[in-house]
């Protein structure tokens, strides 16, 4: 029995990934490096070398408002699922002056009735606007 290498090519794409770049391309402009990063780990899902029983990813985009973070992910999720509400996302807009930090309910606020939380109140806003969809 022979022993026969097969080289590993990276720039390699399966059909689907490719079906899925191209999608993606056609609803995203000038976001060349967010749309490989999605579908990047793409490849790896229909690879299957994602960890079982894990997320396939977690994805921070980073950058000034209307640079078209959100719009990557929510054009992804409309293809693979059929609904750009179908992933969840956090936007910490919200969140870019330090005197908006206490929304969140971050710890050492010294609230005597429920310590960690901003205010008084329980829980932060961030928290409480998080669902699962």
């Amino acid at each position: 029995m022979s022993e026969r290498t097969l080289p590993l090519d990276p720039s390699l794409r399966s059909t689907d990934t490719i079906e899925f770049q191209n999608a993606l391309r056609s609803k995203i402009v000038g976001q060349a490096e967010g749309v490989q990063a999605v579908v990047d780990l793409y490849q790896v899902f229909c690879a299957g070398l994602n960890s079982p029983g894990r997320p396939v990813g977690n994805l921070l985009f980073l950058g000034p408002t209307g640079s078209g973070k959100t719009r990557i992910i929510e054009a992804a999720a409309e293809i693979l699922f059929g609904d750009a509400r179908s992933v969840i996302k956090v936007d910490c807009a919200e969140f870019q002056h330090s005197h908006e930090i206490a929304k969140s309910g971050t710890p050492g606020d010294a609230s005597a009735d429920h310590p960690g939380s901003a205010g008084g109140q329980p829980y932060g806003q961030a928290e409480t606007e998080l669902s699962v969809v």
